[in-house]
């Protein structure tokens, strides 16, 4: 079941977590990319909407339940990202919709 988790309050975010060791320490070789992130988490740390424990037992639930989802959002803010996503790609679909449709053969 894939999910997608919203900012979780966690340390997951802070600079004592040091899953990147080479970000973490400011290695020039990601200064431009990744090292940008690691300083923005750093400026969010303890500040994130979603609760990890809520998370948790949702994604329990999910999993107990006897229709578990195929795909999971977690978080108000991740509630919302997929919804800007969605209408995006809607959008999109629709533009095309004519011409996407013509691709079978005639007869």
């Amino acid at each position: 079941m894939p999910y997608r988790p919203s900012a979780e309050h966690s340390d997951s975010t802070s600079s004592t977590w040091n899953a990147a060791p080479a970000i973490a320490r400011g290695g020039d070789d990601y200064a431009d990319t990744a090292g940008k992130r690691r300083k923005e988490n750093d400026t969010v740390h303890g500040t994130q909407p979603g609760d990890p424990d809520k998370a948790a037992q949702v994604i329990i639930d999910a999993v107990e339940a006897e229709e578990t989802p195929a795909f999971l959002l977690l978080g108000a803010d991740a509630l919302h990202a997929y919804d800007a996503v969605e209408e995006a790609m809607r959008a999109e679909v629709e533009r095309w919709r004519e011409r996407s449709g013509s691709t079978g053969y005639t007869e």
